[in-house]
């Protein structure tokens, strides 16, 4: 950080869980474990379901009831607990690639303590959102969760999102 930056704040790291000395998780992947695509058809799509669903198989096997206290909702409460340790109101916030997301997360569990928070990357991630509602809206028949952008959006974004369920793409 500049001295600008660290003359104006504590700076801290943390491991969030299951990670680096947070008594790291080993699920034993064959593969990387890096973000996918599904592909961009049916048959894409249901092999990646099959991969995922074998390397959360893996992760039950070689980590046991643990796994399920992994999570970013848990991390996020983490990050809440070091602000009340070191006696602070509020924290500032800055995170990159999975830590964007560990900030967002923080600031919709607790809104009033969050102070400054990176939010530079907000306009891109919205207009990746729009740009994937649009194409999966494109190809309505297939994902049946909208047939334009806003529809999309507005299921994704709707009161169900806080329970992480969308709708039932059989329907």
């Amino acid at each position: 950080m500049t001295a600008e930056v660290s003359s104006r704040y504590d700076l801290i790291g943390m491991d969030p869980r299951g990670i680096g000395r947070s008594a790291a998780i080993d699920c034993a992947w064959p593969i990387g474990h890096m973000l996918w695509s599904a592909g961009l058809d049916r048959a894409d799509f249901d092999n990646a379901v099959r991969t995922q669903a074998d390397l959360a198989r893996r992760c039950a096997r070689t980590e046991g009831d643990r796994i399920a206290h992994i999570t970013t909702r848990n991390t996020a409460r983490d990050v809440d607990v070091i602000r009340g340790a070191l006696g602070e109101a509020k924290v500032s916030y800055l995170g990159y690639s999975y830590g964007t997301y560990l900030g967002a997360v923080f600031t919709q569990m607790f809104p009033h303590r969050g102070d400054r928070v990176d939010q530079e990357s907000a306009p891109f991630n919205e207009a990746a959102l729009d740009d994937w509602a649009n194409w999966t809206a494109a190809r309505g028949a297939e994902y049946h969760l909208g047939a334009t952008g806003e529809q999309v959006r507005a299921l994704v974004e709707g009161p169900d999102q806080a329970g992480c369920r969308l709708a039932d793409p059989h329907r």
